[in-house]
Order: structure tokens, then sequence, then C-alpha cells
């Protein structure tokens, strides 16, 4: 095909949940007090966890962590989604578009990570509970969670370094924010790596 054709995007046009403007009100109403318990639920989580001696355990150091991670997560998302509900504006620029990419797959990788080392923890705690205390450290689980930062970080960047790359033949995302998978399908070329990577 002759490149010369394709417009280049600029912007993508996030469809969201739904077009109809009278669910738009109600939609805003779920998600905002969705997001509101989801941040106060796991910000409580965390400061409970930090400040009760009894607490201070490497499964609660990774239990704060994933709480953690889920404001993070929810935030990245979340926001912008209310902003496009309540303005009716659902564009979003191509740049912004990849950052929110980058950051929604470092934070639901890392939710995976952690969730396999919290798996890891109740392993050890429950077939060698008198060794768990000298096998499972802070340190360890400190080591286990910026290594997972750093991977997760890069293999993100690579994720999103090849979506930006991509030729786009249009800029109707059928989701509510920028995700891998519905960015694929507006490429005018068969990703072949992207999708070898996935």
């Amino acid at each position: 095909m002759d490149t010369r054709n394709w417009t280049e995007v600029t912007e993508f046009l996030l469809l969201g949940l739904s077009d109809r403007p009278e669910m738009q009100p109600i939609i805003f109403g779920v998600i905002l007090s969705m997001y509101l318990v989801a941040v106060t639920g796991n910000t409580m989580l965390i400061i409970v966890a930090s400040t009760d001696s009894k607490l201070q355990t490497p499964m609660y150091f990774l239990l704060r962590q994933l709480s953690f991670i889920d404001v993070l997560l929810t935030t990245v998302v979340v926001p912008q989604m209310l902003v496009h509900t309540v303005t009716g504006l659902k564009t979003i620029p191509f740049e912004n578009c990849i950052v929110q990419l980058f950051f929604f797959m470092v934070i639901g990788s890392m939710e995976g990570h952690l969730l396999a080392a919290m798996a890891y923890d109740r392993y050890v705690a429950i077939c060698k509970p008198l060794q768990y205390y000298a096998i499972v450290t802070r340190s360890l689980c400190l080591r286990i969670t910026l290594t997972s930062w750093v991977v997760v970080s890069l293999n993100s960047l690579l994720y999103s370094v090849l979506a930006a790359r991509l030729t786009f033949c249009g800029n109707q995302v059928t989701h509510f924010f920028c995700d891998i998978t519905p960015l694929l399908k507006l490429s005018c070329t068969r990703p072949v790596l992207n999708e070898m990577l996935i």
C-alpha cells in the first residue's frame, strides 16, 4: 500500500461506554462513586497497614503495594473517562494516548507480578511454616518489588514504542481508554511484531 495517501492520526476518539446523552449523568455518577470507594478503601488499607506495628510483615508489605497499584490503576483510566463523560468531548491527543497506554500496561502488569509474589509468600507460609521468616524477608520483598517495577516498565515501554510507530487508518477507539488491543485493530497494516509480543 502507498503510505503517502494515509493521513497522520493526531488524536483518537474514545467512544466510551455509551453515546446516548441521557445515559451520561448515570454513567458519571456510578463510575465516580466506584472510583471514590476504590481510592478511599485502598488508601485506608495502606494507612492502617503502615501505621499498625503488628502489620509490619512481608505479607502486609505486599498487600500495601497491591493497594497502591490499585489506586494507580484506577487513577490512570477513570479521571479522563469522567472528563469525557461530563464534557462530551471524547478526543485524546495521540501522545497522551500512548502515555496512558504505557502507564496502564506498567501498572496492570505490576499487579500480576505482585499477585505472584503474594502467592509465593502464602506458599512458603503454608508449606514451610518453620522456615517462613528466614525465607520471606522484607529484603526479599523489596527486591521482588523493585525487580518487577523494572521488568514491567521496560516491557511496557517496548509495547508503547511499537504502538506509537504503527500507522492508523482510523481514529475511533472502541473503548473508554487507550488499550493495546483496540489500537492494534485500528492499524492499517498487520502489526506482526506487536502481535508476537502479546
